[in-house]
């Protein structure tokens, strides 16, 4: 997790298998919701209070 101006943001990443380094798949400022590696879903917002 990383705070940008006040809020919480929660960047994804996800190992390439071509290149063996992590990329970037997603940044989340208020909701998280994925389905890989395991469903999760949650407000991003109440992991930060300034």
């Amino acid at each position: 997790m990383e705070e940008t101006q006040g809020k919480a943001t929660v960047v994804v990443h996800e190992l390439s298998p071509t290149t063996r380094s992590y990329v970037v798949t997603g940044i989340h400022h208020d909701r998280l919701k994925l389905s890989v590696p395991f469903p999760i879903d949650f407000d991003v917002a109440t992991l930060y209070e300034p």
